[in-house]
């Protein structure tokens, strides 16, 4: 379906309700690059419907849509748009220390202004307009000359603002990037 079908969903129950529903397709796992472990699954935006009718299947009109909504599609009740200027950006109330696990717009680098998924939130103590610094570097690198290898320092690449958080993961806004980003890049409390 696209915009101005009707869908047919099960599931919603008429006494529980809403106006209007954001449609998504389950998306691949959100794992954390340290442990492995499952921490969310990724929700594609297909589009957003309003519901004509209630029952078992409800009735709903679809509004708006970026993919073809397809069987299998499910359902979120839409919720209203967060405005960045309500946020007041501060440092973590406790040190947190992650990784950029995915990028929205699916590029590869990472830039100014674009969003970015962290392997923290809620649970690990980020709230809303908490400030990290992302840093590169850390890793094992081979030395060309001696043969050897060294520990390559961590270097401060650029600064983000989490604006949503879940209790695993988080959503951060690139507030700014001297250089290229990329996912597993490391986030942190600043002066940590």
């Amino acid at each position: 379906g696209a915009a101005g079908d009707a869908i047919y969903v099960r599931g919603i129950p008429a006494e529980d309700a809403y106006p209007s529903y954001q449609i998504v397709r389950p998306g691949k796992p959100y794992k954390d690059p340290d442990t492995n472990e499952i921490l969310g699954y990724k929700a594609v935006y297909i589009g957003r419907a309003e519901l004509e009718r209630g029952g078992d299947p409800a009735k709903l009109i679809v509004m708006r849509s970026q993919l073809e909504t397809a069987i299998g599609d499910r359902l979120l009740p839409d919720t209203e748009e967060i405005s960045l200027t309500a946020f007041h950006p501060k440092a973590p109330d406790q040190p947190v220390e992650g990784k950029i696990i995915d990028v929205l717009g699916g590029v590869t680098e990472i830039g100014q202004y674009q969003t970015v998924v962290l392997s923290r939130g809620a649970d690990d103590g980020l709230q809303d307009g908490d400030v990290l610094q992302i840093m590169q570097g850390g890793y094992r690198a081979r030395d060309r000359v001696s043969g050897g290898s060294y520990q390559r320092p961590l270097e401060e690449a650029g600064v983000l603002m989490v604006y949503r958080t879940y209790p695993r993961v988080s959503f951060g806004l690139i507030m700014y990037a001297n250089k290229a980003l990329h996912v597993l890049d490391t986030v942190r409390s600043p002066n940590l």
